[in-house]
């Protein structure tokens, strides 16, 4: 069975990726259920909203799922309670400095800004792996790959063509702001190499790391790049975005297919309020769906 990228199921989060399975199987199970299929998924980050707990954070299990069992957390005095055990955890992964650690272990609004924002797998990797292994049961033919920005962003930077403008990464700093930072360097500057060593340093120092969109697919590239691959994706008509068009314009498969509209995933904005941005209408979708299918796996 040829392998099959489906870039409509790939995205930020585990959990928005989860939830776009699920739906894409219901809207056309024929397309995708004959597929070995990859997803991609990445660390999240508020990218327009900086306030709100996006998906695939731990804020948003205790914005979204508080009263939720299956939740690994539950509440901001329960997160306060465990700093002990998740700062030392952060320490021996890499992901805070001993002079951050210091700072937030006696700042609770401090800690709650930073540890809100971070990944859920960073602090509780067994309800990820349960969270998988029951993924594979469900959808057997489903391989979710983890992008990992942190590790491999060096790789994947050496991989973007000449022209950088449309790629760029979003970073948690140490204060929990999240930082912008834009991958075009002006390479005829004599400085080039020294602002591109900065750029890296910059971005090591980050506790988290999201890309936009380019980064995504340059990252699903970077990943695939030994495969021989089928790329399944959407033209997007109506809302015409150039960072997209053209990471996939520079992306090496010459194979390519056109995957169905996820008429079920894009029925649940009819239960969101129109009034949020296009971020936080995004988000309740995928608070939403992600639940139906957590009860329906029996997690």
């Amino acid at each position: 069975m040829e392998k099959f990228v489906s870039l409509n199921n790939s995205s930020e989060s585990l959990e928005k990726s989860i939830s776009l399975v699920y739906t894409s199987y219901i809207s056309d199970e024929n397309f995708y259920s004959d597929k070995q299929q990859y997803v991609f998924y990445g660390h999240n980050l508020p990218k327009i909203s900086k306030s709100i707990n996006v998906c695939g954070t731990v804020g948003f299990y205790l914005d979204k799922y508080y009263d939720c069992d299956w939740s690994p957390v539950h509440s901001y005095e329960e997160l306060w309670n465990m700093r002990r055990i998740i700062i030392d955890k952060l320490i021996i992964s890499g992901k805070l400095s001993i002079r951050t650690a210091e700072k937030i272990f006696c700042n609770r609004q401090l800690y709650n800004g930073i540890i809100s924002k971070i990944p859920v797998d960073y602090i509780f990797e067994d309800y990820y792996l349960n969270l998988i292994s029951l993924l594979r049961k469900k959808y057997p033919d489903v391989s979710f790959k983890k992008i990992n920005l942190e590790k491999n962003i060096k790789e994947i930077y050496t991989t973007l063509p000449d022209e950088k403008k449309f790629y760029s990464i979003y970073g948690l700093e140490s204060d929990g702001r999240v930082g912008h930072y834009y991958m075009q360097l002006d390479e005829n500057n004599s400085k080039y190499m020294n602002r591109l060593l900065h750029l890296y340093s910059d971005l090591q120092k980050r506790i988290v790391l999201s890309g936009n969109v380019g980064i995504l697919i340059a990252s699903i590239d970077y990943n695939m790049q030994n495969e021989d691959y089928i790329l399944g994706y959407r033209e997007r008509k109506k809302h015409i975005r150039q960072t997209r068009n053209y990471a996939l314009d520079h992306i090496y498969p010459y194979k390519r297919i056109i995957e169905p509209k996820n008429y079920v995933y894009n029925s649940y904005y009819d239960f969101v309020a129109n009034s949020l941005n296009e971020e936080k209408m995004s988000n309740e979708v995928v608070a939403k769906v992600f639940k139906k299918v957590i009860k329906e796996m029996k997690y």
